[in-house]
């Protein structure tokens, strides 16, 4: 097994997220600003806010659910929407929050 990253992309365009996982999360953005993603598609660009790294596969899914539930969302906006978005006004839009796989949500 390899590493697999999860990540929060943000469409500034169109004030939205999406939460994504990838053993590759460069290329993965890549293919979302290009267009090759059906469910993104119309909402390029997308800039990433969020990055974190899962020891493989099932973890990496597991924690992308969890960010995709109510809790995981709320998790979300308290340690990453609002520290990016007060990035973006103090000028650090190129810092991107990321976690460790601690192993807990």
């Amino acid at each position: 097994d390899h590493m697999v990253y999860v990540y929060v992309l943000y469409s500034i365009g169109f004030d939205r997220y999406y939460i994504g996982s990838s053993a590759d999360p460069d290329h993965r953005l890549q293919s979302h600003n290009g267009g090759k993603v059906k469910s993104t598609k119309k909402y390029a660009p997308w800039k990433r806010v969020y990055l974190e790294e899962c020891e493989n596969r099932s973890k990496a899914i597991k924690r992308e659910k969890y960010l995709k539930s109510g809790y995981g969302r709320r998790w979300l906006k308290r340690h990453v929407v609002e520290r990016w978005r007060s990035g973006l006004r103090a000028g650090l839009e190129n810092r991107i929050p990321r976690k460790r796989d601690g192993g807990s949500n």
